[in-house]
């Protein structure tokens, strides 16, 4: 394929387009629009081709922007002489033809100095009737067609069919109208880039309002108001004194905790902390948390998965993702007595004997105890759904 310059004269027959134009405009084939450029590339053994140069040598990865005004590689007045690349005029449009992009774009731009292409690259310079951003927008927004009806197939890299872009047909309008048509496109892709700023702008703004809300809420400056017309009966030192009293409370009722010490938890180190409103108090998460802090559980995948969820081994264990667990001496049914199982459960006892009960089921006593075993046995809990358990006789279950 030649790598130099295609003169075409102007056309001379009317071609029939796709849909009708505006009074004054036509269509013409894109070959026919003015002189076309190949590219090359000059020989690597001469080092001087592309050190001591400063012309561009543009190629695909410089394809980024609409405008080309230089390039990541440059070559010299020597390099174009002695290889098949020719210096494309300023104000053609420039093509990628042959590269792994056009597999879902087409990128096309308009050159704003003189420039050299590479040989995956092809540049038209239009007739003087006709302007390259005019042409260029066209492109642009026929892409996903040209790539459609002009690609080859079969080809390890994607490229263009170069007769099949030649005749692709472009719509002309004369030159007052294009003029119009690029400043018009210009004004509004100004619009979309002042929208887009203001848009970024309003985003910062509302993550630092974001963070002004939360220091207003955490420092009290939010509530002022709220406090004013509703003041506390309970200050927040008085709450803390209370929770860490409850806290202490339970933990010496368990019986786990004989003949242990009891572990005070630290307060908040309160140095660079801010003033906070009449009533409040700093507190630390270890004396609001009311178990210690721990990791989570890393569960191995498995292609089999178990019917039946493990809970894991010790009697501390009382809730498992939000669902109530029975303890054995709680779910004893006695004669007469009716539980209804809302959403249905399913459990493995400490024997191994499986009970279930499905959904909008009653679980009498005659039909079995209902058994939760936290014995150094497996013992899993498979929940249907489960919400609640209700009593029909008003009892209730008692959750531990």
């Amino acid at each position: 394929m030649a790598r130099g310059k295609r003169a075409v004269a102007a056309p001379t027959e009317s071609v029939e387009g796709p849909w009708e134009l505006p009074e004054g405009w036509h269509w013409e084939r894109l070959g026919d629009l003015g002189d076309w450029f190949g590219g090359g590339t000059p020989s690597k053994a001469n080092p001087s081709f592309w050190s001591e140069g400063n012309i561009p040598w543009v190629s695909p990865k410089d394809m980024k922007t609409l405008f080309i005004e230089d390039s990541e590689d440059h070559i010299s007045q020597a390099a174009i002489d002695g290889s098949s690349t020719k210096l494309v005029p300023s104000g053609s449009v420039l093509l990628v033809t042959r590269s792994g992009i056009l597999k879902h774009s087409l990128p096309v731009a308009v050159n704003q100095r003189a420039v050299t292409l590479n040989q995956d690259m092809r540049a038209l310079h239009p007739r003087k009737d006709i302007l390259a951003g005019f042409v260029a927008n066209y492109l642009r927004c026929s892409s996903q067609a040209i790539l459609h009806s002009c690609v080859k197939d079969g080809t390890t890299v994607n490229s263009i069919e170069t007769d099949r872009l030649m005749n692709w047909l472009v719509p002309i309008a004369p030159p007052g109208d294009q003029q119009a048509v690029l400043s018009r496109i210009d004004a509004l892709f100004a619009e979309i880039d002042d929208a887009d700023a203001a848009l970024t702008e309003a985003r910062a703004g509302v993550e630092t309002y974001r963070k002004a809300l939360l220091k207003a809420a955490v420092t009290g400056e939010l509530t002022a108001d709220w406090r004013r017309d509703n003041p506390n009966t309970e200050t927040g030192e008085e709450l803390l004194r209370r929770i860490l009293a409850d806290h202490r409370k339970k933990w010496d009722a368990d019986p786990k905790n004989r003949d242990k010490r009891y572990d005070k938890p630290e307060g908040p180190y309160l140095v660079g902390l801010p003033d906070l409103p009449k009533g409040w108090a700093w507190a630390s998460l270890d004396q609001l948390a009311k178990i210690d802090p721990r990791n989570g559980l890393s569960i191995k995948e498995s292609t089999t998965p178990s019917p039946v969820r493990a809970l894991g081994r010790g009697e501390e264990l009382r809730f498992f993702l939000g669902f109530p667990i029975w303890r054995k001496s709680d779910s004893k049914l006695t004669e007469g007595d009716q539980r209804w199982i809302v959403m249905g459960f399913e459990t493995i006892s400490g024997n191994g004997s499986r009970i279930s009960c499905p959904v909008g089921q009653r679980a009498n006593a005659g039909r079995g105890r209902i058994t939760a075993s936290f014995s150094t046995r497996f013992c899993g809990w498979r929940v249907l759904g489960a919400v609640g358990v209700t009593c029909r006789n008003g009892l209730g279950i008692t959750r531990r």
